[in-house]
């Protein structure tokens, strides 16, 4: 995510948003590119797209965190009977 000003802008207000540019090297199915009215090649997001391609990233890192937290636990279980072995 980018916080940005259009350049024809009037305003100071920031804007926030995805660089289509950056996008398309990691999701091209999610951006298009077209000709704006002086021929000049512009690209564009669809946003619609982008909450199905969070939640996968979502689901994505609760398996790490379940795997990491099933780690952990072993990890405690390991040191906790060292230390009760020692004592």
């Amino acid at each position: 995510v980018s916080t940005y000003n259009y350049k024809h802008s009037t305003s100071d207000k920031k804007c926030f948003g995805l660089i289509a540019q950056n996008v398309n090297e990691y999701f091209p199915e999610i951006v298009s590119s077209f000709l704006d009215k002086d021929g000049t090649q512009k690209m564009g997001i669809s946003y619609a797209k982008t909450g199905v391609l969070a939640i996968k990233a979502i689901q994505e890192q609760q398996e790490i965190i379940e795997s990491l937290e099933k780690r952990i636990a072993r990890l405690e279980k390991m040191l906790l009977e060292k230390n009760t072995v020692r004592q």
